[in-house]
């Protein structure tokens, strides 16, 4: 090329032009039609490229569009149901609740007692030939509850002290199954701010013969969005009914100590050389899995002696250990349409554990 007189082949057109008359010589220079459909192709490919850029542009908008309006509904949503349940607890008359009579510096006790309040499902609405529910049973449920609890304590005389864990799933809401809306009467906001009032009677009936604590954690149900996979941690019912309780339990004088659960899901209590480990029982299987147990004491490097659960709506104690157990405490609601649907039966009851410092004795109190 050089000896030709051609220095630089990318800027020389002279050289340019040889080429492609060696190549028209050899019969490989592409045709004039040839050549016009190759501009065609290539301009059509960058077309298509530039369109799928486009639309690679507007779906993003468009997703970023959708995201936008979520977070909006979402708030509004959580903004209308603190609204309603701030105007609810409002018009509430607390000051019918009875009086409490043992305040927190009387308490000397021999035994404990911890009370666990599971699976109300307060709001839910149905009747069935196996059974029926609605929000006035379980008003009158939960004051039979206090009823047998009172005359237990009573009648055993040794017990000042008790602990109520509320295990969750106090609302029924109507987000979790498509069914849940024909079975459900009552708004979010009034399922919220009336089961917590049916619970502060529930403990104020408690301290007329304990001193009574409470705490809550929440359950499936509890969560104000209905799909598990969006829900924020700690957006749950469980946390406006537990604030509504700590409200209330400010203004008693004592009588009624609210105390803050370890986490949204998760608490513990130690009494008399006892510890126990509280869950809903969803994301703790505490019915099939047995190791539950021991993974709630690597996890909180802690040695429990039991872990007590709520969630499939029947009682179930499995022993686990050396009298080391993991138990599930029944539901207020009983056998309902879904748990008919699923092939499930199972009668109404609670738990209890008495405790002192020569043991501990697990109990199932029917209603």
């Amino acid at each position: 090329m050089i000896k030709s007189g051609f220095y630089d082949s990318d800027s020389n057109e002279s050289y340019r032009c040889l080429i492609k008359a060696v190549q028209k010589e050899q019969g490989s220079l592409p045709s004039v039609e040839k050549h016009a459909d190759m501009l065609s192709s290539n301009k059509l490919q960058g077309l298509k490229e530039k369109i799928g850029e486009l639309h690679y542009a507007k779906f993003a908008e468009q997703q970023e569009r959708r995201e936008l309006n979520k977070v909006k509904r979402d708030m509004s949503k959580g903004a209308l149901v603190a609204d309603s349940i701030s105007n609810l607890v409002a018009d509430m008359n607390f000051a019918e609740l009875p009086k409490s009579k043992i305040y927190k510096n009387q308490v000397k006790s021999p035994s404990s007692l911890i009370i666990c309040l599971s699976d109300i499902h307060y709001g839910a609405d149905f009747s069935i030939p196996q059974n029926e529910y609605n929000p006035e049973m379980s008003a009158r449920l939960l004051d039979e509850y206090a009823g047998k609890l009172i005359s237990f304590i009573k009648m055993r005389k040794d017990i000042i002290h008790v602990h109520v864990v509320n295990l969750g799933d106090s609302i029924e809401h109507a987000q979790m199954r498509q069914q849940n809306t024909f079975e459900v009467r009552k708004t979010v906001s009034e399922q919220v701010t009336e089961i917590a009032r049916l619970i502060w009677k529930f403990l104020a009936r408690l301290s007329e013969v304990a001193y009574v604590t409470y705490e809550g954690i929440a359950g499936n149900h509890d969560r104000l969005n209905g799909n598990y996979k969006n829900a924020l941690t700690g957006d749950t019912a469980s946390t406006l009914i537990n604030q509504i309780i700590r409200s209330l339990a400010e203004v008693t004088d004592g009588r009624v100590e609210y105390v803050e659960a370890k986490d949204y899901y998760f608490t513990d209590i130690d009494l008399m050389g006892h510890s126990f480990a509280f869950v809903h029982g969803d994301k703790h299987k505490v019915d099939s899995n047995n190791s539950v147990l021991s993974k709630l004491g690597d996890i909180h490097n802690k040695h429990y002696d039991a872990v007590i659960a709520g969630h499939i709506h029947h009682y179930k104690m499995t022993e686990v250990g050396e009298n080391r157990f993991q138990v599930n405490f029944g539901s207020f609601k009983g056998i309902d349409p879904y748990a008919v649907q699923q092939g499930f039966a199972s009668s109404r009851s609670q738990g209890i554990i008495v405790v002192n410092k020569k043991g501990y004795e697990i109990r199932r109190v029917t209603l």
